[in-house]
């Protein structure tokens, strides 16, 4: 994929597009540092040999099978202590996108996770770099299974896998910009309320109990979602309605 046009404002105008490289978040934060880059920016690549996932993880992707990418987005509008809500937003459109091809057992897992009948097809990683008390810029990086059909554990897979086909992965990409645009200026009109539900609603556990492992003390314990708070911990409410606030490393959902 050489080449894009998104129907988009500004997200995926500017483009570059890299056989292959390092990481793409790791590209991009290089870049932003060297030149003036507008708002929107993606950098694709083909094959990444350290590209990274949440918790320090590994994102591995066979090349030109799926979709590894990183968009710069420049949030100065939110307070460094409203960020989990660009995560929210990134969440929600690529679900948005997603659901067009997906049917059934499309769910978001908490923090940045897109998970299809408990199976990962997706993850987000989001590096921010703030400026006083607001986000000065945001590296989102994205990575999702589409064409690949083997990995090496049971827990991944991909739209290939569920719907049995190949996909042009151009048209896929063009919507998911096109989905996570709406949703960041949404964001921007100050409609927060209206997105945070929007995610709730498409997380994995909640309102419904689920395992979980307690990551201090590896204790498992059951709980359902009660909600996700401005510092984007998740808040578990026990069996006997006592409420546990976990941040992003501090707790893990058994599926």
């Amino acid at each position: 994929m050489e080449s894009i046009s998104p129907d988009t404002l500004f997200i995926g105008q500017s483009y570059i597009y890299l056989p292959k490289c390092h990481s793409t978040n790791s590209y991009l934060m290089d870049l932003i540092h060297k030149k003036h880059l507008a708002e929107g920016q993606i950098v694709l690549c083909e094959e990444q040999t350290a590209g990274r996932g949440q918790r320090g993880n590994v994102w591995v992707s066979e090349p030109k099978k799926n979709l590894t990418f990183s968009l710069l987005l420049k949030p100065t509008f939110l307070l460094a202590s409203d960020q989990s809500l660009l995560n929210m937003v990134v969440s929600v459109g690529i679900w948005r996108a997603l659901a067009a091809f997906i049917k059934e057992d499309l769910r978001l897992k908490w923090p940045n996770d897109i998970y299809i009948s408990n199976k990962k097809i997706g993850g987000i990683l989001i590096e921010n770099n703030l400026s006083a008390r607001s986000i000065a810029n945001s590296i989102i990086g994205i990575g999702l299974n589409i064409n690949q059909s083997y990995f090496p554990l049971d827990s991944a897979t991909s739209l290939k896998l569920e719907n049995h086909q190949d996909y042009d992965r151009r048209i896929i990409l063009h919507r998911i910009l096109k989905e996570i645009e709406a949703q960041y200026l949404k964001l921007k009109s100050g409609n927060q309320a209206a997105l945070k539900q929007n995610y709730l609603e498409r997380l994995l556990g909640f309102k419904n109990v689920v395992e979980f492992q307690d990551l201090k003390d590896g204790q498992f314990f059951h709980a359902f979602i009660d909600d996700v708070d401005d510092q984007g911990r998740i808040c578990l409410k026990l069996p006997n309605q006592k409420l546990l606030k976990y941040d992003v490393k501090e707790v893990k959902m058994i599926l």
